[in-house]
């Protein structure tokens, strides 16, 4: 026999139906749990590296608070609630003594999962709170199948626990008892959590404004308790923060006002630019500081509110590239990218739940709907978007489609009968499966690159750890030391070392250098200075290719300091990171990968017969015997591991000086192809121009060679080169190269045109090997070759196969691929 409670609920524990309120106890709400775990689980296998560098600093931050350490490169303030989260985490790891951050890690993630379980169930309390039962579940499914909600319930990522504090608050203060009011308990309960929400991510301010807007709307005075006591409980928190913010930062409420000011200013800096467009006769596509763009009183405004914004957050004001930043992205980018976020069945009952909210004046239901639509309408305005911002309004999201299709199994699928049910499930099915289809086409690896060549680091340490503990004892030292090892992006590794590594986190974000502002007296950049300081001291750095080819300053250093050890890159996976290097301390190798190297007082024969270069070409001006000269003295290829591909260096010598930037134009072909690895470049990646090189100086410039066309394309698929020839172990290539000076890329588009060319020449010879005029003739009667396109034939190359390129030797026959080029 059951008793009074249990077989009556209170009014606060009823659905809508007046049923007893889903919990975890509900064999159906288990269920869900465990396909979301199971869910979870499967995409937790597919991800390979950080999601996002927010997940790092909010465990950098929990580290900190564990130690007591102040945190390096700390300039983003960061909401303290989810730190708090994680510090149990990393205070056990610190009592225990483990060292093997990767345990940890993962330990966090299990927290993030176990998080996102409670988020599903929270979201059907919600759902059953305003639509019933089955509205209830179908709210839950939709959270669990959710691609978003998967990927990013894997990583420590604030918004899907900002969103479990929502829901808890959601579920005391959305719904109101029939004829009732709630009691100043609950409603002081739901305002603590949603204290707690913002005290997690900062983003939920406006969702707890809203929604307090609302029920003072909904319970006016005549209930005043519910919302005085739910506005007391985010208060609360509010207090609490600016009171951390006093300890932490120096400064009551600092970062709290320095979230408002720079979120609100660039939404309200948005507004205005729109109403510019609008009515102000603002000009698209013509830049805001264009002469000919009008100066209406909007983009006026615009540019005062960004000017006030920038005095209150520090930030550097720079009126034409900031507010031009708040023109460039579509405002309605969240409605024509819905459907990656939600299935177009799903995206139907989220319209009919709408509808149905409307028509029978559900009340929670409008004010979650209100509530979620301002919410929306902000983070259009706001220059960045994505979906991941959306985690913590997925308890009044899904609801509202759940809601759609409770009624679409009550009016529609009820018709059917007895396969009424078989029909709900396979409508709940297909939105699942397309979700998952959603799911498997996300970019989930993007930064594993980093973790793999993390691993390569662990493993390095262990094969040398003999020798390091054999330095040690000959110094008197008990522990060898731990290789120190830093890395461009410090986020993407954070905690993937072993024991015998010792990470450095630079004080500077590499990927910000161009930001960075000169000192106005010395014109010395501070943060460069104290980054070249660190790498001073590391053994070992990881960094991606960009990185050093957008930082001319930065390259010519790790040049002089640094030769490459191991290469990674996967061109469908890495995206625009390209090439991942490792490198180390300059060993004294004469055959080292080096990016850059000028080697003076070298006399260029005695060069070429030592090393055994071949290739040796003149480039020269026939117009002008004394003019602009370039020799190349030879090219060389060495093998980088793990993954199998090579390292060329063109060795080049200028003579005199030159005065024009040219371009260095290779390429390696197949017998049975015609344009394959292209890599025209300036002189060392451009941070060593041609103009710059000293008379007689020679020039070694070293690039990554992966044979294929394109490789560094972001997220293309492996194209490779050779043909038929992959079956085997060599790769027989053909090396062309030439001296060109090209010009603007025309409007129509197409490639750049050839201005200006040096002519290949012997070496010594001051006459050209072809004639100008002679652009048919592909072989001289001594045997020179050129290509279609003008470049001289250096020499012949044999180059592994690299694995990923390889063909089954199964007797079928190849099927060339197309010809890409001249």
């Amino acid at each position: 026999m059951t008793s009074p409670s249990e077989s009556s609920p209170p009014p606060s524990e009823r659905d809508a139906d007046g049923r007893a309120l889903l919990s975890w106890r509900d064999p159906w709400v288990r269920a869900l749990v465990a396909l979301t775990l199971a869910l979870q689980f499967f995409a937790w296998s597919r991800i390979e590296g950080y999601q996002i560098a927010d997940s790092v600093e909010f465990m950098e931050i929990a580290t900190s608070l564990v130690r007591g350490e102040e945190r390096v490169d700390a300039d983003v303030i960061r909401p303290i609630g989810f730190a708090f989260v994680l510090t149990p985490v990393f205070a056990l790891a610190d009592w225990l003594g483990l060292r093997d951050g990767r345990g940890i890690v993962w330990c966090v993630t299990l927290l993030e999962i176990l998080l996102g379980a409670v988020l599903v169930v929270l979201t059907t309390r919600i759902g059953a709170r305003v639509g019933g039962r089955a509205c209830g579940l179908a709210a839950g499914f939709l959270v669990a199948t959710n691609p978003v909600f998967l990927q990013y319930s894997t990583q420590p990522e604030s918004g899907i626990p900002a969103g479990v504090c929502l829901a808890l608050a959601l579920d005391r203060l959305i719904v109101r008892p029939p004829g009732g009011t709630l009691r100043a308990r609950h409603a002081l309960v739901g305002g603590l959590w949603l204290g707690a929400a913002f005290l997690i991510g900062y983003k939920t301010i406006l969702i707890s404004g809203v929604l307090l807007t609302l029920l003072v709307l909904r319970d006016r005075w005549s209930h005043r308790r519910t919302w005085l006591a739910a506005a007391a409980g985010l208060g609360a928190a509010l207090c609490l923060q600016s009171t951390l913010d006093g300890l932490m930062y120096g400064s009551f409420g600092a970062s709290l006002f320095n979230y408002l000011a720079q979120n609100a200013g660039s939404v309200l800096t948005s507004v205005l630019l729109k109403l510019h467009f609008l009515i102000g006769g603002g000009v698209h596509g013509l830049p805001l500081d264009d002469p000919g763009q009008p100066k209406s009183f909007w983009l006026l405004r615009a540019a005062d509110v960004y000017q006030v914004r920038t005095d209150l957050t520090g930030d550097v004001f720079d009126k034409t590239r900031e507010i031009s930043l708040r023109a460039k992205m579509h405002s309605w980018w969240y409605v024509t990218e819905l459907p990656t976020m939600l299935a177009w069945p799903a995206i139907v009952l989220l319209a009919v739940g709408v509808v149905v909210a409307i028509v029978t004046g559900n009340v929670a239901v409008l004010i979650m709907l209100v509530v979620l639509v301002a919410n929306v309408a902000a983070m259009s305005n706001k220059g960045w978007k994505e979906y991941r911002l959306w985690l913590p309004m997925l308890p009044l999201l899904m609801p509202i489609a759940a809601l759609g299709f409770a009624w679409v199994a009550r009016q529609i699928l009820a018709r059917l009968g007895a396969a009424r049910r078989l029909a709900a499930a396979a409508l709940l099915l297909a939105i699942g499966g397309l979700s998952l289809r959603a799911l498997t086409a996300l970019e989930t690896r993007l930064f594993g690159g980093y973790w793999v060549a993390m691993d390569w680091v662990n493993a390095r340490a262990a094969e040398t750890l003999p020798a390091r503990a054999a330095e040690a004892r000959a110094r008197g030292l008990r522990e060898p030391e731990r290789l120190r090892v830093t890395a461009a992006y410090h986020w993407a590794v954070f905690r993937r070392e072993s024991a015998h590594v010792a990470p450095v986190k630079l004080p500077w974000q590499l990927n910000m250098w161009q930001q960075y502002a000169p000192h106005p007296g010395t014109g010395v950049v501070r943060e460069h200075v104290e980054d070249l300081s660190a790498l001073e001291e590391v053994d070992l750095f990881l960094v991606h290719l960009p990185i050093l080819s957008e930082n001319p300053e930065l390259l010519r250093f790790v040049a002089g300091r640094f030769e490459v050890v191991a290469a990674f890159h996967d061109g469908a996976t890495y995206g625009d990171l390209g090439p991942i290097f490792a490198l180390v301390r300059r060993s004294g190798d004469p055959r080292a990968r080096l990016f850059l190297e000028e080697r003076r007082g070298i006399d260029p024969a005695a060069f070429r017969e030592e090393r055994g270069l071949r290739g040796a070409v003149d480039f020269l001006d026939p117009d002008d015997p004394a003019g602009e000269r370039l020799e190349l003295l030879g090219l060389e290829v060495r093998e980088v591991p793990p993954q199998g591909f090579s390292w060329i260096t063109y060795h080049w010598r200028a003579p005199r000086t030159l005065r024009t930037d040219w371009t260095l134009v290779d390429r390696l072909t197949a017998p049975d192809e015609r344009a394959v690895w292209d890599n025209g470049h300036r002189g060392a990646y451009g941070a060593l121009p041609t103009t710059a090189w000293e008379p007689g100086v020679v020039v070694s410039e070293g690039y990554l060679l992966v044979p294929a066309a394109e490789p560094y394309r972001p997220r293309a698929p492996l194209r490779p080169i050779g043909g038929a020839y992959r079956r085997g172990d060599l790769l027989p290539l053909r090396s062309w190269v030439g001296v060109r000076e090209y010009g603007p890329l025309p409007e129509e588009g197409g490639p750049a045109p050839v201005v200006r060319e040096l002519l290949a020449a012997r070496p010594g010879s001051s006459r050209p090997l072809r004639p100008r005029e002679a652009r048919e003739l592909y072989q001289t009667p001594d045997g020179t070759q050129f290509s279609a396109d003008g470049l001289v034939r250096a020499r012949g190359l044999l180059l592994p196969v690299i694995d990923a390129a390889r063909l089954a030797d199964d007797g079928r026959p190849f099927e060339p691929e197309p010809a890409l080029g001249p």
